[in-house]
């Protein structure tokens, strides 16, 4: 198959899968609301009904600032709290999650919410460990090729003027250039997990490894196009809800249902990567054997 048949096949999977995506975002919006509705009770509790935007309208307010900036400390630490609550919740939640989503993107079986839910269940200790070694994988990179070096520079008297910003520049660059492998090892490993009876966190990176170098520089640039889709896709959303200042309800309420428009777009494009791996996965040599059937994960 070429390139743009395993594109072809990885949209069809997705949409096929939309109650997987559907739930994804319900329960991504249940988490994130969990951290953002406090917090926003918590900072209509601090302005209350003072009038503090109409009194810096009339230019920088001491008194104002100062009665203000008293109760920030209590907002700060409850979001710093509850943004590191949140972030564990997601790993974990993410774990499971993708092993239901890519439950339903293997052919041969017919997408359900009950399949989504039991893949999920099935895969969850094994593709938290692949979920965790990737994250901990993208993090020592950023540390030994970015931070560490950069450090080392911004010590030395003798640089000139600008080195330190190119060098890191020229750092950033080469990490954005290797990321893309291990994301390949993950997706490799959750597609060769799914495919399995025997659930093996730890066999399924170290297969990930191997399938992403059986065939590297297909599969390097076909997982460079569809990130480099994603990212460009995550700074429209960025761009277009940054620009919207709606000053009416029903102006809030429209921009909420674009916002949440544009994030389940987000979460199909991401499908659609898994389903392009999935697609990649299956093809040639990477599936000898017929796949599972539905009633392995049937409840």
């Amino acid at each position: 198959m070429s390139m743009i048949d395993h594109f072809k096949s990885g949209v069809t999977r997705s949409i096929r899968s939309w109650k997987g995506i559907l739930i994804i975002w319900l329960m991504t919006l249940l988490l994130v609301s969990t951290l953002a509705l406090p917090l926003r009770a918590g900072i209509n509790n601090v302005l209350g009904n003072s009038m503090i935007t109409e009194l810096f309208s009339y230019g920088i307010n001491i008194d104002v600032l100062a009665d203000f900036s008293s109760n920030l400390g209590t907002i700060f630490s409850f979001f710093r709290s509850g943004f590191f609550f949140i972030l564990l919740i997601g790993i974990i939640m993410n774990a499971f999650l993708s092993g239901g989503i890519f439950t339903l993107l293997r052919t041969g079986a017919k997408p359900s919410s009950s399949l989504f839910f039991a893949g999920g269940a099935s895969n969850f200790w094994s593709f938290l460990i692949i979920t965790l070694f990737n994250l901990i994988i993208i993090i020592l990179l950023i540390i030994l090729i970015v931070a560490i070096p950069l450090s080392i520079i911004s010590t030395d008297r003798s640089q000139e003027e600008g080195t330190v910003y190119q060098t890191g520049r020229l750092l950033a660059l080469i990490t954005i250039l290797i990321i893309p492998v291990f994301v390949l090892v993950a997706d490799y490993a959750r597609a060769w997990q799914v495919s399995e009876v025997k659930k093996a966190g730890f066999s399924s990176v170290g297969t990930g490894f191997k399938l992403t170098f059986t065939n590297f520089f297909f599969s390097y640039f076909f997982m460079v196009l569809i990130l480099a889709i994603q990212i460009i896709l995550g700074w429209l959303v960025i761009k277009v809800l940054s620009g919207a200042h709606p000053v009416t309800g029903a102006g809030v309420f429209l921009l909420f249902i674009i916002s949440q428009s544009l994030f389940i777009l987000k979460i199909f494009v991401k499908t659609w990567r898994y389903g392009n791996i999935s697609s990649l996965f299956e093809s040639g040599t990477h599936v000898k054997r017929k796949d599972i059937t539905e009633s392995h994960y049937e409840i």
